[in-house]
């Protein structure tokens, strides 16, 4: 597998799972590399760690649910209105209500 194609497929990976409880080691072994290399090469390529993007998928799609639907803060895992506004505002430079 081309190195390109295992990120596209972790990409999937991670958006298939994105609300599990998941671990860059779980997706380097979505994809037939170590875990060591797919690591590097996953930063070097998206510009952030598994780590980080995961995260970051994490706050954009709850940061759009909150936007977008009828679901409560505290029902996408912010135990309070200040988290919930501190988390978002450093994620996306935005202020929320």
């Amino acid at each position: 597998m081309e190195c390109h194609q295992a990120i596209g497929k972790a990409i999937v990976f991670i958006e298939n799972h994105l609300n599990e409880p998941i671990k860059a080691s779980d997706v380097a072994g979505a994809v037939p590399y170590s875990y060591y290399h797919f690591h590097r090469y996953f930063s070097a390529v998206m510009g952030e760690s598994i780590g980080s993007y995961i995260r970051s998928r994490r706050l954009t799609q709850a940061a759009w649910e909150l936007v977008h639907t009828e679901k409560e803060y505290w029902i996408l895992g912010f135990p309070s209105t200040l988290n919930r506004r501190k988390v978002l505002r450093e994620h996306s430079r935005v202020d929320t209500v």
